[in-house]
This record gives C-alpha cells, structure tokens and sequence, in this order.
C-alpha cells in the first residue's frame, strides 16, 4: 500500500522524490500522514511555550483517508474538517491537536462514513512537547555598536548556541540591564531558531556612554532564561561634542511650522569641529540623526526634517552626550505643533447603473468642498507592479467641473452583470491625505444586471512555477483557472519575503496566455530577489466570488501548491559578504565595486541577490501605502551573476562622487535582515563599504530665491491686441555637482492642468542657474491665483529635490510653499469679456464600437464651442479610457481646425480635435471600455469635462466592447537576430507549434517549442535545427492548438557563415506577410514590454596599455590607468602628446552642415583648414553592396544661438516614392571642457571641439536584412607644399571606453574625430560600428589630406539619433611611417616634420576645396557636386 501511495503522489505531482509517510491499513480504509507535506516540513519542529505545569504545544495534522471497499466511504473526521477531495473517493482530512504536558502523547483518529459508522485508528498522530532549554546560551560574534545604524534602527546578529527547534512566536522583548530607559523594542521577524537578529533602538545615553551595554533577551511566553550579551558603545563619554564645537550655526525652514500645506520643517545645521569623533542625534520620537549634505564631518551642513505631530507641541533637541548624559549643546526646546489640514468633505455620493451591450456601467459623482492642494491623484488598481496597488491618475481625471476649491469628479468603470459591488476596486487617494493617515472610498453594493446568479469560486486547475530561462533573475507563475459563470476578474500574488518587505503582483485578463476567462491560463514573471517565505494568491471572479490559496495548500483534489524552486535562506546560511574595495575616494568621481555574496553550501548557484544602497535623503517614510510607489523613491537596485572561480555570487555596482564621508548604508534582498548593520555584527569590517569625500553634496539643487514676473499682482490687460507675460523666476542652486534639469508645472485656483516647464540637460551643468516660468496673459483671462503645483530639480550625480513627495527634500523648502503665489486682477474700469458657463461638446465621434486582436485603434474626432470667452488653446483636452480594474490610458488630442469669433478674431468659438489610442492587447476584456472627455476649459477657464454618463445623456457613444476576438494565434512582426527568428504576435497558447515550409520545394517542418521560449507574446526560435532541411527562405506560421495555424510571414535567413563571424552587428532578413485570408499584421506595440532573450552588451573598449616616452607624456601631461592613459588638459591622445588648439575660430556653412577650421602654423606660418560635412546616406544590402545612395543637397538653416546651428533636409525614397525621411543635423561649439551625456555614455567635450548632432526619421527599407550608412566626409590641407607630410589614423579611442577615432594628419597639426559606439535607436540605447571608407574613396596627397566614416545604421523603425564630435590638435611627432610626403627640399628629414591634427571628421582647407572637388566630380564611384560655400563665423 505504500508503494501505491507513493506511484499516486507522483502522479498528482505532489513531490519529486517518492518519500516514506507514516500509513496504517484496516480491512476499510488506508490511511497516511501527510502533515509534512502540507505543512512544509515536519509539523512538530516548535518548542512548548508556557511554564510548568502550564505549558502549550499545538501541532496541525493532514491525513489522507482511502477507501478499500465501496461499502465503507469516508465521509468525515471526528473534530476534524474536510481539507480536500481526491480521486476514487479519497479525502484529505485536516487535524487541530492541542497538549498540555511535555512529552510524548498519542491520539486516536476516528474516521466516520457515509453510513455514520465510525472507525478508530488507535494511537495515529504523535505528538512530542519538548520545552526549550533552562538556560540559552548566547553569542554575539561582533559584540561592536555600530555608529551607522539602517534607517535608525541597530540590528545585532546574535546566536543561540544550544537551540534545536524553533520558537513559534516571532515577537521577543529586549532589556538591558545597565539603565532603566531600557531598549525601545522591535518584533523579531521569521522562526527564531539557531540565531535572532535584534532589532531596534537604543537611547543615546548607551550608545555614547563609557560603559559596557549588558543585554537581556527575555521571551515572556517560555520559562527559559537567555544570558546575557555585551555591547560594546563606539564612543566614551570623554566624546564631548561641545568642547570640539568651534562656531556652529542653526536655521529653520519655516520660521511657523504650525500651519504648513507641505508637511515639512525643515533645520540646516552649519558646524565646524575640532575632531570627527562625534555624534550628532536628536532626541525628539522618531526623527533620526541630522544628515551631513555639503562639506565634511569637520566643517559641514547637516539636515533634519521634523516629521509632522499633530494636536500639541514637542521640545526637542539636537546635542551631544557628557558623561552618558544627553545635553542639548546645539539647539534646545525648540515647539513644533503642526495643524493638520482638513480631509475633503464629500458632499454627496451618487451611484447609477446603465447597460450598454448586455453590459453594466457603474457611475458615481461627488463635490469636494474645500478642496485644498493634497498632490497627486492616486485611484486603486487592481493591476500594478512591486507593492504599487494605486495608479496616479492623469492632472485632469477624473474632474468634471469646478474650481480647485470645489470640484466635481466622477468615477466611471464598466462592470460586469453579474457585480454585486464595487468597494474593493474604486479607492481614491491623495499624496497628503495618506501622509495624514486619512483614505475615502465609493463603496456601494449593486444587485446584478444578469438572470445568472454566479455563487461558485473559481477553481485553480494547475499552478506552476520556473524559472524563466532568458531571465535568470526572474521567475514564472503560470496558474490554468476555470470560472464557468463569471469568468476570472483579478488574480492577486503576495509574497511577503521579509518581515517588511512584500511583493504583490495583480493580475487580470490581459495575463492570459491560453484561452479566456472562463477557461485559461495566466502567466506572471517575479524578481527572483523578490522570492521567498510563503506565496499567498487571491482569485475573484466577475460576481466577487473568491478563492484563497497559500504556498502548500491542497487544489484540485491533493495537489498542492509548490514552494519556490530555489532554495529559502537566512543569515545562517551566509558564509562570508565581503567588498573588492573596502575604502572608497569620492571626493572627485564615481567608483565602480564589487560586493561578494559567499554561501555555506556553495552548490546553490541559481539564487538572485539584489544589492540596494541607500544613497538618498529619505525626508520620512509614512507608513502607507502610496508612499511605497516608486513615484516617490529613488532607489536602485543592482543583481547578482555567479562567479565560477571564486564559488561566490557577485555584485558589480558603482557610487556616485561625493558621498558624505563614512560608513556607507546598504541591504541586500531577499534575505531578512541583510544589510550593513547587521553584516557589521556578523563580519566586522569586511562588510563595512567606507567612503570618504573631502566635500559632499547629496541633496538636489534647491530654489535659493524666486521673483515675481512682473510683479505679485498683475492687471490683465484690457485691449485684445495686447498680452502680458506673467509667471516667477528661480534662482536655482546647488552644492558642488551642478545643475542638470528642472521642472516646474504653475496651475491656479481656476486651472487643475496648467502651465507646464521642462530645462532638460542644462549645459555645462552649473552651479547656479536661473529660470523663467512665464506665460502669457490676455484681455480674455479670468482673475486668479498662480501657485507652484509641481517641482522637481536634478543634479549632475542624479540627487533629486521634489515637490510634492512625501520623502524627498522640497526644492522650495527656503523660501516655503505658499509664499509663491500670483495674482491677476481687472484694471480699474476695464471692460472685460464675462463667462461664467463652461465650455460645451458639441460634436463626438468614435472610430470603432468593438476592439479586438489587432483591429485595436481608436480614433476620437470632437468639437469643443464656447460663444463667450473662446475655447482655450492653453492646454488640449485629453480622451482617457478606462477599463474594470481602473486603469487609464490617456490620449493627447491635437488641433484639427478652428473657427473664430466675428467680432474678436483672437478667440475660437470652436475648435475641433482629433485624438487616438492605440488599445492593448485584452485591454478591457471581457467588460469593456468606459470613455471620456476630460480637461476642456474655456479663456475664462470654466472647467467642463464628459465622463461616461454625460456622454450617454447627450446622445454620444460612451462605451467600445472589448471581447477575446479569434482563437487563433496571430503574428504581428518576424525578424531575426543573432541565430534566431524572433516572433511577435498574440494568442501563442504555452507550448505553441511553429509550422516552417520551404520556398522553393513546399517542404514542411513542424517543432513544437518548449516553456523556455516563450514570453505572452514573443516566441524565440532557433533556426540552427532547420538550415540542414530548409533552404534560406522559408514561411513561418504558428499554432496554439495544433491544428488552426496563423498567419504567415516569409523571412530568408543570412547564408551559414564560413568563417569566425566579426564584431558586426547582425543584419536584419526582411520578412514579407503571404497574400493568405489570414488577418494582415501590422505594426501594432505589444500590450507589455516583453525582453529579447539575451541583452546584448553595449560596445567598450578594450583596455589598452599606457604609451609614449616618457609614459603619458610625463607627469604634467596625463597618467596611467588600468584603461590606458588619462590626459590632462589640454593634453589629449593615447599617449598625452598632442594638444588641443583652442585659440581657433571655425565656421560654418549657411547651406549644409559643414564647419571649416583655419588655423596658422606658429614655425612656417603655413595656413591649414580643415573641413567636416555630412556627405551622403546609403542603403546597404545584407553582401555590404550599396542599394541606394542618396547625396544630400539643399538644407535648411537656422540659427539656434551663437554656438548652434541647425540643419535640416528630406530624401524622397527610392524604394517607395511615398515615403519620405527627414534629416536632421545640429553642430555645437564647446567653448569650455564639458560633460554631456549621449546614450547613457558620458562625453567630455574638450574646449574648441565641434559636436554634431545627427536624427534620422523613419526610412523605408526594400528588406529587412539591409541597413544605412550615414557618411561624413573629413579634409585637411595645408598651404605649404614642400616638406609636408599627410597620414590618417582609425581605430578604438583611448580618451572614450566606447567610442572610435579618426585622426588625419598634415605635420603637426591634426583633425581629430570621435565616433560613440552607441546610438538611439526606436528610442533605445544599441551598438553600432563604424567604418573607414578610404579604400574606395582615396585621394590623399602630401599637403592634402581626407577620409570618409561610415556610421553603419541597423535596420529600424521609427527613428536614429547619432553623436560625433570633433576637435584639432597640435601633434609633437609627425606622421607616421605610412604617410604620404611631398618632396623634401630642405633637406629635412621625415622624421623631422612637424605634423598637425585637426580633431574632426570633416576637413579641408578653403583653398584646396576647388581642386578636391573638381577631382571628385570626375568619379563616377564617388558622385560629389561642387557646392558653394557661404561661411559664417562662431562669434
């Protein structure tokens, strides 16, 4: 019988390995423990809790009952409970046993069947009730205090040396003897077994007292004693902080912190001490340790922000510590009293039903009264990422009306007929109304629209989880869920991998990979370092019916529910975490590091660690959950890869410059409680990252002061022919790593969307930068208030400043809130327009009643009229879509045509948009698609929006059905890449079957493709196994079910390589839809961002050896490096010898986008120019031959500043008379070294360099294998014709880890170019290559000298942006032995040439422009026209 058990457990999948149960057999029944299966692991692995005699052990027990004769069924246990149904009438029962004595005790089970006979099994389950230990010895491996706590809490890793079992309680009090203040306490966290991690708080009289800390662990539910341990404190009362002050100063941000909008007081801190061997604290609840922002421990800025305390003052102090005695030496009483601001007063709620389709339309309207500003939006949602249950709703939704004071908003969600109620999915919130601790919700119970009543839960028939083989960070939860009433509405994932940490996953329809909601399969990808503990799942159907399952819970019939695949550590199976560097210098640049994860058991190689440093200032952390959205954070995370020879997993992570010198602060997920402090405890210093800046600065730029424009209160002007600018000026400002960008958004009381502001890459990125927020205003403006909605600094290091945020540093903190705030007035018997009625909707159209598949755009065209005050231009109205779960996606609308005012040409009585969305994929399935209208003011700015209802009342379609469309599978796009056939499409099922039949002979091949390839919708196929039976063209198709098959696209591979294949990027086949009936593919986006199996790594490098003589020029000319040499300025090269010429005047072309450099040689006073241009764009073919060439010609120019020129031209394809593509070139002069950032690679432009910024829209290729060349032609010449030497030079940039050079040379002067690996491609970051085309295009002389550069262009959609940039160089050698030299009648030698580098890709000089391109003209391979030259110089 035993064995039989085990065949029927692997059948049922419950475990892998067959293992022995306990099991008892009678003449009726065969019975078998399996407590340890459904429990996880042994049932009694817990020691009694309680005293004797009193003491407690309680065990839970599975028992699988089967029945051997069809006489004697079971039906139940005796106090038992039925916990699941198997096959052939078996049942799995669950047991509650409560013991009060220790030792062994054995219970009878009694087992009744259906004709109430009972059955006794005597002596059944066993329970053995051990006590823990009298004594618990325990041990602190580094008994060390930590100056650096983690978020302000102290964590001791301290072992429990005798302990066998675990405790079953987590919580444990902690006291230490030595003072009655005592340790404030924090639960403990996961089963206390070999080892705990306290955690808490400890007074700042123990943390700087001379005395040892003695520490009692007490656990009131055990009798056992735990001896003591001993801390030791990290400084000794002789640590007086206020004989080491030498000045200090204090100053609050605002002076009255009792009424504040923003829930912030800030203080800046300005000391300057004797010695670093101090520690700053406050002594008020919860408010942390001042932080150190700019300088240094000796002479720095620290920063404390009070969080909010409402209802009364609070004294506090910020001090140091005499003798173990806390005095408050800085600052003292200093009241804090916050008035909270009132939560909006719902006037009214109305709830109403309408049916569209078979449909339910739920609406429900409400009037906010004194509605204050509370930030950003946030509605419920029941489909979101990591811990982000809300999604922040566009500035304009869900607002019907009003002013900010008093809005009407609705919430509008299509419903299934068979809702019963709408509370768990429409909340509503606001950034500060959770920071008060205040949330509202619709909440109404509905009866269902349907004559079908839906009682019955889902049924979970299958659940997996793997890992995901093109992801090794991530996991894959695939469930098979059947709901044959309803159909499945929502699945919710949580797995609480710590005590603090939770990831939640909700999913909804558009998760199906398989079927429909009734039937079907759903699939979700986790971190793998977010993995961990148990899973606990929810899943509700349309009628709210809802199934709940855990990890180990029994479904379908016995199954259970698996852990995750790898394996659930803790601190103790840590063996070592130690750094490549353990002491870092960033006082000047980022460091790149190693962080080491070395486990005990060094075959767990599948596990992902996640690496978090806490490089912020987190103002405060409210315990809600909008605060948890990533909108609010900064944080960022770096994985782990295994590292083979060191048997150990590695981090590579980088620190940006200038950290405020100390210990750094970090955690490392998914194992509770690994971070700094406690690795600290349990390692020492090997742990310990250590920093040091001589000046830091991590706060983001911060508004020092701000101005009026033109002044606080404005008249409107009265004459319609005039307008008056209105707005602020910031003063910006910060510490040392400059500005980068700002954004600021200005609404009013009478305008929720407002006046939005972006100064993006700010160059050279300074210190202090000043902005204009300004807007027009007109005779047709309405009275009203300006204030500051939104603002949000960045600095060069990417430290953030924000308003609002509930945990980042206001930017507007100075100078407060609500001080920033304009008026507009009437002037004084001013005659002005008056509208007191909102805008109207008078015409609605929508493209579609029904998406589906890939027939999924929506097309929205409307007119807005406003006979009074005019239909406003400010701001577009938006069409947003909504779905059941309440998620939105919004669509910009755009002008199509006005019509203006008789009698006032400056107003519009209409205007007429056209929006579109392009819907997801199952986007809205099965209930459809609520719309609306949202954001329409007139001049006057009376606000007006349509949500579904209004629409319906006025006649317009308010609602577009979303069913599951075909069966079949579909493929929207086919290429290849790197060895395989990338398929994109929809409805791909889980093992899909890909049909491939040959061109020429109509061979056909079928493979059915595992788990690993397949991603929703994206399938990877290896096309390795068809290239021996398939020719290189061939129709691919696919199958979910095996039988109907997709359309299909032809596709011809690239012919097998012959030899080592180079670092080129691979073409692209062109893949070519068949005329079959099946529906035609179009360029639809995926519904979610799928990944590419494999990430192909952006283009460095290699390291190079130092070179020259002396090495780097010598050590006033550059230094070695691991990366090769690092020149000083305005040394440049591989080996430091050239010299940048800054004294140089270029100019540029008026007609095309050509820069000339002239430049005079100091010895010969020979004039040399060189000369850079965009020469031509070509199509390549997959065998490198050129398909099409198009030679640029006229462009248009524009002149964007004295340094800035752009300009732009258009090729009409040659493939496709229809298609056009544009061209746009902008060059740039650098007058000072700076950092610029292109594609994620920071440039230093040197000063006098040229940078050229290059985008090409869309082209339309003939096939998909082909790509672009874009070329650049570079020239230099001298006037000097006798002893003169020319040479030209490519290859990888030493000055660049990812970028390559060109260098052409006459003496000692050359043209020096730069070409980034890298470029933007379909708006991603990709690697490119680039060549040199001088064996094709050669026609170098001594004193004349040009190259051409290929940039090679993969194949793309939508667009490319590229960045070369070019600079001259003076040389101290001369050319090298490959150049060409005139004749030599001075007698010098080559070697004594004086050589010249002009750092650019185009060059040549003026005079030598005729005869070059009079040559030129003459080749037929080349096909260059002279051009004329009208040269503008850079001022």
């Amino acid at each position: 019988m035993l064995i039989k058990i085990c065949i029927l457990i692997i059948l049922i999948n419950f475990i892998n390995v067959c293992k022995s149960f306990y099991s008892v057999t009678t003449n009726e029944f065969n019975v078998t423990d399996l407590s340890d299966y459904y429990n996880g692991g042994p049932s009694d692995d817990y020691y009694a809790t309680g005293t004797p005699p009193n003491v407690y052990c309680q065990r839970t027990f599975f028992v699988l009952v089967e029945p051997l004769t069809t006489s004697a069924l079971p039906k139940q246990m005796i106090s038992g409970e039925n916990y699941a149904n198997g096959s052939s009438n078996s049942k799995v029962f669950k047991y509650y046993l409560n013991v009060n004595s220790v030792g062994i005790t054995n219970y009878d089970i009694i087992i009744q069947d259906f004709n109430s006979i009972n059955y006794t099994i005597p002596q059944f389950f066993k329970i053995d009730c051990v006590l823990p230990p009298s004594t618990i010895i325990t041990s602190v491996p580094n008994n060390q205090l930590y100056k650096y706590p983690v978020k302000g809490l102290y964590y001791t890793f301290v072992k429990l040396e005798n302990i066998e079992k675990q405790f079953k309680s987590s919580y444990m009090d902690f006291v230490y003897q030595r003072y009655t203040s005592g340790f404030s306490s924090n639960s403990l966290t996961g089963g206390v077994s070999k080892f705990l991690v306290a955690k808490f708080s400890i007074p700042y009289t123990s943390v700087l007292s001379n005395n040892d800390i003695i520490v009692n662990t007490t656990y009131s539910l055990v009798s056992s004693k735990f001896n003591d341990y001993i801390l030791k404190p990290y400084f000794n009362s002789s640590s007086s902080l206020l004989n080491n002050i030498d000045t200090f100063g204090i100053n609050k941000y605002p002076n009255d912190c009792t009424n504040l909008l923003y829930g912030q007081c800030v203080f800046l801190i300005n000391l300057k001490m004797k010695s670093s061997n101090y520690f700053l604290a406050c002594n008020g609840s919860g408010y942390g340790s001042p932080q150190l922002i700019s300088g240094n421990e000796l002479n720095g800025t620290y920063y404390l922000s009070i969080a909010p305390r409402f209802g009364a003052s609070a004294t506090n102090s910020i001090g140091s510590f005499e003798n173990g005695v806390y005095i408050p030496t800085i600052a003292s009483n200093f009241p804090l009293s916050y008035i909270p601001q009132a939560t909006p007063s719902i006037i009214g709620t109305n709830f109403t039903l309408q049916t569209q389709n078979g449909r339910t339309v739920q609406f429900g309207g409400q009037s906010n009264n004194s509605f204050a500003y509370y930030g950003d939006l946030f509605i419920s949602n029941k489909k979101a990422g990591i811990n982000r249950p809300n999604t922040k709703a566009p500035s304009c939704y869900p607002y019907l009306g009003g002013t900010k004071d008093k809005l009407l908003f609705s919430l509008t969600l299509p419903l299934s007929p068979y809702s019963r109620t709408v509370s768990s999915y429409i909340s509503i919130s606001y950034t500060f109304i959770n920071f008060v601790g205040t949330t509202f919700n619709l909440v109404t119970q509905l009866t269902p629209i349907s004559s079908d009543s839906d009682s019955t839960q889902p049924v979970l028939e299958n659940f997996e989880i793997f890992e995901n083989p093109s992801n090794p960070h991530e996991l894959i939860i695939r469930m098979t869920i059947s709901d044959q009433g309803s159909g499945v509405r929502s699945i919710e994932i949580s797995n609480a991998f710590s005590s603090s940490q939770t990831y939640t996953y909700r999913g909804d329809p558009s998760d199906l990979v398989d079927g429909n909601i009734f039937n079907g399969v759903y699939q979700f990808s986790i971190p793998k370092y977010n993995s961990g503990g148990n899973i606990y799942a929810t899943i509700t159907d349309n009628a709210f019916n809802t199934f709940y399952f855990q990890t180990y819970s029994a479904y379908n019939g016995i199954k259970r529910i698996e852990p995750f695949p790898s394996p659930l550590l803790t601190l103790s199976d840590i063996g070592n975490v130690y750094f490549e560097k353990n002491d870092l210098d960033l006082s000047n640049n980022a460091v790149d590091n190693i962080l080491y994860i070395q486990l005990k058991n060094t075959t767990i190689k599948n596990l992902s660690f996640s690496l978090v440093p806490l490089l912020n200032i987190e103002d405060k952390s409210p315990n809600t959950f909008v605060s948890t959205l990533d909108y609010f954070f900064d944080h960022k995370n770096y994985l782990s890869e295994w590292n083979e020879t060191l048997q150990s997993y590695q981090i590579k992570f980088s620190l940006p410059a200038r950290l405020p010198t100390g210990v750094f602060s970090y955690y490392i997920d998914p194992i509770e409680n690994l971070n700094s402090a406690t690795l600290f405890s349990m390692f020492g210093v090997n742990s310990e990252l250590r920093v040091t800046s001589n000046d830091c600065d991590i706060m983001g730029p911060i508004v020092s002061s701000f101005q009026f424009i033109p002044s606080s209160t404005v008249t409107i002007p009265a004459s319609p022919t005039q307008s008056t600018m209105v707005g602020f000026n910031f003063l910006i400002e910060d510490h040392l790593n400059g500005i980068n960008s700002v954004y600021i958004t200005i609404t009013s009381n009478l305008d929720i969307v407002g006046h939005e502001f972006k100064f993006e890459n700010i160059s050279g990125n300074p210190l202090q930068y000043s902005v204009d927020a300004t807007f027009p205003i007109h005779s047709y403006d309405k009275p009203q208030t300006y204030t500051i909605t939104k603002f949000k600094t960045i600095d060069a290091q990417g430290y953030t400043a924000e308003y609002p945020n509930l945990v980042k540093v206001n930017p507007l903190f100075i100078n407060g809130i609500t001080t920033i705030s304009l008026s507009t007035v009437y002037e004084v018997g001013g005659t002005y327009i008056q509208d007191a009625s909102p805008p109207l909707l008078s015409s609605w159209s929508v493209s579609k009643t029904t998406v589906q598949d890939l027939d999924n755009i929506l097309i929205f065209d409307f007119t807005i009229e406003d006979l009074e005050s005019g239909v406003s231009t400010v701001n577009n109205p938006s069409v947003i879509i909504v779905c059941d779960n309440s998620l939105q996606i919004e669509g910009k609308s755009e002008i199509i045509s006005t019509v203006q005012n008789s009698n006032n040409p400056y107003l519009n009585n209409s205007i007429t948009y056209r929006a579109k969305i392009t819907v997801p994929f199952l986007f809205g399935y099965p209930n459809g698609i609520g719309l609306g209208l949202y954001g329409v003011y007139d001049n006057h700015r009376n606000l007006n929006g349509f949500d579904a209802k209004k629409l319906s009342l006025l006649g317009y379609q308010f609602f577009v059905d979303a069913p599951y469309g075909q069966s079949n599978s579909i493929i929207t796009s086919l290429i290849y890449d790197n060895g395989f056939v990338i398929i994109e499409g929809l409805k791909f099922g889980i093992n899909p079957i890909i049909k491939l039949v040959n061109v020429p002979s109509g061979n056909t091949s079928l493979k059915t493709l595992p788990t690993p390839y397949l991603n929703k919708t994206i399938i990877y196929v290896d096309v390795i196994d068809f290239r021996t039976t398939l020719s290189l063209d061939f129709k691919i198709s696919v199958s979910n079910n095996g039988a109907d098959f997709s359309n299909d696209f032809t596709i011809t591979l690239p012919p097998i390589p012959t030899q080592t294949p180079s670092d080129t990027p691979s073409d692209t086949p062109s893949p070519t839809p068949s005329d079959t009936p099946s529906p035609t593919p179009s360029p639809t986006p995926s519904p979610t961002p799928t990944p590419t199996p494999t990430q192909t790594p952006l283009p460095t490098n290699t390291p190079s050896p130092c070179k020259g003589n002396p090495i780097c020029g010598g050590e006033t000319q550059g230094k070695c490096s691991k990366s090769g040499c690092v020149c000083i300025l305005p040394y440049f090269g591989d080996d430091c010898s050239s010299k940048v010429i800054i004294d140089i005047k270029p100019t540029v072309n008026e007609t095309q986008p050509q820069v000339t450099i002239p430049y005079e040689q100091i010895n010969t006073k020979a004039k040399v120019s060189s000369l850079v241009s965009v020469y031509s764009l070509r199509e390549i073919d997959f065998n490198g031959k050129i398909k099409n060439e198009y030679l640029f010609g006229e462009w248009d120019y524009e002149v964007l500043s004295s340094n800035e020129f752009k300009y732009s031209t258009e090729i009409v394809n040659k493939n496709d008379g229809s298609s056009i593509t544009n061209i746009v070139a902008v060059i740039k002069k650098f007058e000072t070294s700076t950092d610029i950032v292109f594609a994620n690679e920071k440039i230093t432009m040197l000063p006098s360099t040229m940078k050229y910024n290059i985008n090409i829209s869309n082209y339309h290729f003939i096939d998909k294998l082909h790509s672009l060349n874009l070329v650049m032609y570079t020239a230099i010449s001298t006037s000097q014709t006798e002893d003169v030497c020319s040479a030209s030079s490519f290859g990888d940039s030493s000055s660049q880890l990812s970028s390559q050079y060109i260098k052409i040379q006459i003496n000692d002067v050359s043209l020096y170019g730069e070409f980034i690996k890298r470029a933007i491609v379909d708006g991603q970051i990709i690697g490119v290559s680039n060549k040199k085309l001088d064996e094709e295009l050669s026609l170098n002389t001594g004193n004349n000298a040009h190259t051409f550069i290929a940039i090679e262009i993969p194949n793309y959609k939508d667009s490319i942006e590229l960045d070369p940039n070019f600079s001259v160089l003076l040389e101290s050698n001369s050319p090298a032995d490959n150049s060409i030299c005139s004749s030599n009648k001075s007698g010098l030698s080559k070697t004594q040439l004086i050589g010249i580098i002009i750092g650019s890709v185009l060059f040549a000089v003026v005079i030598a422009i005729g005869v070059t391109f009079l040559v030129f003209r003459n080749s037929t391979s080349l096909r260059i026209k002279a051009r004329s030259f009208k040269l503008k110089p850079f001022k």
